[in-house]
């Protein structure tokens, strides 16, 4: 039967939970029990922008993802079809191809709030979704 140890080896696709919050992903209990550099991606499912806008304190969290990053060799993508950190000189379109993420052609519309009648965006367009191909 299989244990956690090997089930956290065996990840191949990790959706990070909680909106990346600091008490989503375990760091020695989990990141560090994830499986290959070149076999692990995450995606991790909240805009920045808009966690900051609705007053959450970083989400998601920058430690947790670089943890992520680092053990996943730079796999990590966002909702807007972006990989959280990519090689020096490396494009958005580059990054996509390396982990194998396609995003919509179709977008959400920009995000925007209104106080006292001035309209302020606080997020661009974003892909209407995003797909992630994942290999075993």
């Amino acid at each position: 039967a299989a244990d956690i140890n090997d089930l956290f080896a065996r990840t191949v696709f990790y959706k990070v939970g909680h909106h990346g919050s600091h008490n989503a992903t375990l760091k020695e209990r989990g990141v560090e029990r994830m499986g290959k550099k070149d076999k692990l991606t995450a995606f991790v499912p909240v805009s920045a922008p808009v966690a900051t806008n609705v007053g959450w304190t970083e989400m998601p969290l920058k430690t947790m993802l670089e943890a992520l990053s680092d053990r996943s060799g730079r796999r990590v993508v966002l909702p807007d079809g972006k990989a959280w950190s990519r090689a020096a000189g490396e494009t958005d379109e580059e990054a996509r191809r390396r982990i194998g993420v396609e995003i919509s052609p179709q977008t959400l519309p920009a995000k925007t709030t209104e106080e006292d009648g001035v309209v302020t965006q606080i997020e661009e367009e974003v892909p209407l979704w995003v797909q992630i191909a994942v290999t075993p």
